[in-house]
């Protein structure tokens, strides 16, 4: 009896620091206009992109003109970078992320540039590299982080 009051009462610690953290977030966005979002997301060292887009959409933006960043920060050096912009790139651009399910956080950079290439957003009048620039690709469920290589 005593192991499962003590796992509900671990649960429910064990979440405070997030639901607390969450509670923040959405005070500190509730006084920022979708302009200062934008501009948080576009800053250097930016921890949560995923929860500023969620919150941009939520407010009703369009956050597809947001993409190129998300693409940036999954061929960023810094593997920290890499690993918020896949979260970031799941939770708010899910049909991408299923396009490039291949997409490995610890592939060389050139090859992670070669397989996000078909997620950019494609200039009038130029021909795509891989087809449609926002076209799925391989269809297939991401869940989380992919796997290491």
């Amino acid at each position: 009896m005593g192991g499962i009051l003590g796992g509900g009462v671990g649960l429910v610690c064990g979440r405070m620091p997030l639901a607390l953290v969450l509670k923040s977030m959405k005070r500190d966005f509730s006084g920022k206009t979708p302009n200062d979002l934008r501009a948080t997301l576009r800053s250097p060292g930016v921890l949560a992109p995923n929860v500023l887009l969620l919150e941009l959409r939520a407010r009703g933006e369009n956050v597809e003109c947001e993409l190129p960043i998300v693409l940036d920060m999954l061929t960023a050096p810094a593997r920290e970078v890499r690993i918020r912009g896949w979260h970031a790139l799941v939770s708010a651009f899910p049909e991408q992320a299923r396009s490039i399910n291949d997409y490995r956080i610890d592939d060389p950079l050139d090859e992670s540039r070669r397989k996000i290439q078909k997620l950019r957003i494609v200039e009038p009048g130029e021909a795509p590299a891989h087809g449609s620039a926002m076209q799925p690709g391989n269809p297939g469920a991401v869940d989380g982080l992919p796997p290491a290589s």
